[in-house]
């Protein structure tokens, strides 16, 4: 959450859609998020939507972070959820095709 509010008060770009229900809970960053210039948009329940579970961010349209991780406080100290990170390569960057140091892949 602090990240994310500096980013939006450092005139960076942060969009996110929340769960309704959830975004409106006391624990929630929403307002502290949104009042730093975030633009944040609260999926309500329908017949079709029960909960908007999914975690997922796009970080500079080069970064995709996913997982059952909970951004929150309490989550970081008390749970176990996982994440998973993608990202584009830079064109300047080495390539690493073997998940080891250096730019080469090994034959």
């Amino acid at each position: 959450d602090d990240t994310m509010i500096a980013r939006a008060k450092g005139k960076i770009r942060v969009r996110g859609a929340l769960d309704g229900l959830a975004a409106n809970q006391k624990w929630a960053a929403t307002r502290p998020v949104k009042n730093a210039g975030a633009e944040l948009h609260l999926v309500k329940k329908s017949r079709v939507i029960n909960k908007l579970h999914h975690k997922l961010m796009v970080i500079d349209g080069q970064v995709i972070v996913a997982g059952s991780f909970n951004y929150t406080g309490p989550a970081t100290r008390l749970n176990r959820g996982r994440r998973s990170v993608c990202a584009r390569r830079h064109p300047k960057e080495p390539r690493n095709n073997h998940g080891g140091e250096g730019g080469k892949a090994r034959s």
